[in-house]
């Protein structure tokens, strides 16, 4: 049994960049999926202050990133390489978040009170 299990592990290693391919098992899938969503949502606001604070940068260079022509790309292209429908619904819902909590963020850093 060892021996299948550490197959499986390495099956899922080799192909876990290997995206858009529709002969790869459901498992690779999955843990793919799940990798693409991990850095969305909640997760997202937290990384992305961590990053601004690392570069010391303010809240304006933060808004700027979120607003940025790359990142932009790079949630379209992330939307595109997941493979099951209820991840891109997953996903969808975090961009919600995240688009909402940008609304509000860049508002009151300009200083709007409502």
């Amino acid at each position: 049994m060892f021996r299948k299990e550490l197959g499986e592990i390495s099956e899922i290693i080799e192909f876990h960049n290997s995206r858009n391919r529709e002969d790869l098992p459901f498992h690779i899938k999955i843990i793919q999926d799940a990798d693409i969503l991990d850095p969305f949502g909640t997760l997202e606001v937290w990384l992305k202050f961590m990053y601004s604070a690392h570069k010391e940068e303010n809240v304006f260079d933060a808004i700027r990133l979120w607003n940025s022509t790359e990142n932009l790309e790079y949630i379209r292209a992330s939307k595109e390489s997941l493979n099951f429908e209820l991840s891109k619904e997953i996903f969808d819902k975090r961009i919600e978040f995240v688009t909402l909590f940008q609304k509000q963020f860049k508002k009151e850093c300009y200083g709007n009170l409502y």
